[in-house]
Order: structure tokens, then sequence, then C-alpha cells
């Protein structure tokens, strides 16, 4: 590059911008469980991710490969101030309250959170002018299926407020692309498992998925919790997709590339294709725990899905995309992280 004094400039009156596009990506709940793995495929990727956590689920040791931003997505002035310090290439969108038991006792807090706060950040990006928000949605819009698998045109039926939050953003998120010019990419993630292979994040300690809850048990050697055992399926229990967070990461990562390509908005289903019972995953935890893992049954709980199993073809053919990990994989980095936190 030659450089041109500044006296010479003022001579003919003329005045250089220079403007770099950042590689900043702002992700919102990144201190937190799929937040963290999806950080840490950014930076391997070339991107800087800025962590915009309030640390209520997240964790500072999750924070490992860009700055952190403390604060709430309920306070706009924040994320305006975070905005105009980074001035993004793209939103990654995963601060969210997700518990179904308690989205039905308070489904408030929800809303706001939730639905709200979200509202803010497309407040954010209508403001400074950001051209890409992903958001991190769920299977749960699809409610109970009536076709399995389950692919991006089945009928939406959210069974609980967590899952009516998700979709009601959903919806916002399409108007306002339309009215503002930015494209989205909205990604419905079945049941995010595992943990990452080199034990560098993975649940935090609060976790509430099923995995989680099950290798801490089998750890502790204190029975695991089931709800319902006797649902229209092989065995009575409940049946789910899981996918290996370490796929979900990937996924966020080749869609932002595609966007920034394509200049188009995409909805995908990320799964990873099978369905296993919960009696299943307690047994295929037993071999790789070698401990016997006590089961106690109680009641189904509302909201609660039967069965629901992806369809992911639309990722696979636009993304280049398929899930790499089994229930194996998933089971034996969950396992070994749980081990890692106990010590810890």
């Amino acid at each position: 590059m030659h450089f041109i004094s500044k006296k010479l400039l003022s001579l003919f009156s003329i005045t250089w911008v220079y403007v770099v596009e950042s590689d900043y990506i702002i992700v919102t709940g990144g201190a937190g469980y799929i937040g963290s793995h999806t950080c840490k495929a950014l930076h391997q990727s070339g991107y800087i991710p800025v962590v915009m956590d309030d640390l209520s689920s997240g964790s500072k040791e999750f924070v490992k490969w860009g700055p952190l931003e403390e604060g709430n997505i309920l306070d706009k002035d924040w994320i305006f101030s975070v905005f105009d310090k980074y001035h993004p290439k793209a939103v990654m969108h995963f601060a969210a309250k997700i518990s179904v038991d308690e989205s039905i006792n308070d489904p408030l807090s929800y809303y706001h959170v939730n639905f709200s706060g979200s509202l803010n950040l497309l407040d954010a990006i209508r403001h400074f002018k950001v051209k890409i928000f992903i958001f991190s949605s769920s299977c749960s819009v699809y409610g109970n299926p009536i076709n399995i698998p389950v692919d991006e045109t089945h009928p939406l039926n959210p069974l609980c407020p967590y899952a009516r939050t998700k979709l009601f953003f959903e919806e916002a998120l399409k108007d306002c692309s339309k009215a503002y010019g930015f494209n989205y990419g909205i990604l419905r993630y079945f049941n995010a498992a595992g943990c990452d292979k080199d034990m560098e994040s993975g649940f935090t300690k609060d976790n509430k998925s099923f995995i989680s809850i099950a290798t801490k048990a089998s750890l502790e050697r204190k029975p695991l919790n089931i709800f319902g055992n006797d649902y229209d399926t092989r065995d009575g229990t409940c049946i789910r997709d899981f996918i290996h967070v370490a796929d979900l990461a990937d996924a966020h990562v080749l869609t932002l590339n595609h966007i920034i390509k394509k200049n188009e908005s995409l909805l995908l289903n990320l799964g990873s294709e099978k369905g296993y019972s919960i009696k299943e995953v307690v047994q295929e935890l037993q071999k790789i725990s070698e401990n016997y893992l006590g089961v106690l049954y109680g009641p189904k709980r509302d909201g609660d899905i039967v069965t629901m199993i992806a369809d992911s073809t639309k990722a696979k053919n636009t993304l280049n995309w398929t899930a790499q990990h089994n229930l194996e994989d998933i089971l034996q980095t969950s396992y070994q992280w749980q081990k890692k936190i106990t010590k810890d």
C-alpha cells in the first residue's frame, strides 16, 4: 500500500475514509453450552466471536476464543453499546431460557427474555445495519409430530411457552428481514448433547439436559428419574434424536459462510436422523461408564413430546453438512466431561 502525507492530501482537499469489514461475530449466550462450542468453531474458521452473556447459566471459563461483554439482552442500551464497539459482521443468538417445566410455571419470564430480549437484538441489527442474524431455534416448534421423520414443512404446533417463544421470534425475524434488508438463518435443533472432544467446553454444572443429568447420576451412583414409561413407543419411553453439540457448532459456521456467499436466508433442521429411546440411552451409558444406573419412573410431564426424529436432508443439500458423531461419541464425551467437572 502507498501512503500519502496528510499535508499533500490537504492541498487537494481530499478526505479518505477506509472501511474495513469486521470479522467480529456477536454470540449472545456464548458462555453457555451450545454457544461456547460455536465460539470455538468460529475461532477455528478465522472469525472473532464476541460473547454477550449475563453469566446466569454460562461460565467465564468457557469464554476462550474472543472477548466477553457482560450484560443482559433485556438492556437495550447495553446491546447498542456492544454493537457500536465492534460493528459485527453477523449475530448468532443463543441467549435464552430453556426449561420446558419452568416455562409452564413462569411463562412471563420466558416471554420477557426469549421474545422481548430477542426483539432488542433486532432493533440493534436494524440500527447498525448488520446483514446476518443466525437464530438458535428448536424442534419443539413442531409439537408432537404427525409424520416421522420431521422436515421443515411439517405443521407447527408448539406445546409449551418455551416452544412458543421460539416460534414467535422466528416469525418476527422473517418479518424484520424483509423490512430491514438482512438475511437470517433459523436453525431448529433436535436434542443437543455431547461435549468438546478436547474437553475445552461442555455442560455447565447446572445443565438440565437428559444426558447431562444421566451422566451425573451414573458418576454419583444415584438413581435417574425418568418421566413416563407408558408412551406409545417400542419400550414405553420417549424417543429422541440426539445431535452432538460439535456438529451443531459446525452447522452454524457453515450457515454463516453460506449466507455470506449466497446472500440468502435459510431455515434448517439439525439432527442426526436417528431416534433412541430414553431406555436405550441408559443402557448405552451403562456400557460406557461400567456403572449400574438405577432408574425411577415418574409421571409424564406436560409439554413433553413422545417421538422426535429429524429429517435433515435440507441441511445436507444446502450446507453439505451431516452429523459426524454417533450416540457412543455423545455419551463418551459427556461422561468424560462430567468426570472432569466433578473433580474440579
